[in-house]
């Protein structure tokens, strides 16, 4: 079910600074349980390659959680007849949806799908700002 992988995703933490985090296992295991063969970096991302053709498609999420944030934690509430989900969903959804797109089988186009270990956390500052 989609809510429970993108809780799945959204309770594990990612630190952009150590670049480490049970966030980047969870989705290297759930990878290659899609019959991926994903690699890692110097920085930590995860890159997957696939397909091959003149055109060049990269689709990135973020893996990191905000580094203000010390803890990942996520969940359904009922809101009336809906349900909501609240928490620290910090790009858990992209994470998510560049997952769902692994089953897609890439034609005459070669795709790069990246989970990235950081984003954009100084914007003044060089040596911070988008790390990976």
């Amino acid at each position: 079910m989609m809510e429970d992988e993108i809780i799945e995703i959204a309770s594990r933490y990612f630190d952009s600074q150590k670049r480490k985090g049970p966030r980047q296992s969870y989705l290297l295991e759930k990878i290659t349980e899609k019959g991926h063969t994903p690699r890692v970096d110097k920085h930590q991302n995860i890159w997957i390659e696939r397909g091959s053709g003149e055109k060049t498609i990269i689709i990135s999420a973020h893996i990191d959680v905000d580094p203000r944030v010390k803890t990942a934690h996520a969940k359904y509430e009922k809101l009336g007849k809906s349900r909501i989900l609240r928490g620290v969903l910090d790009n858990a959804v992209g994470c998510y949806i560049n997952l769902k797109l692994l089953e897609y089988k890439p034609k005459s186009i070669k795709l790069f799908q990246i989970f990235t270990a950081s984003e954009e956390a100084e914007l003044r500052n060089p040596l911070k700002f988008a790390k990976s």
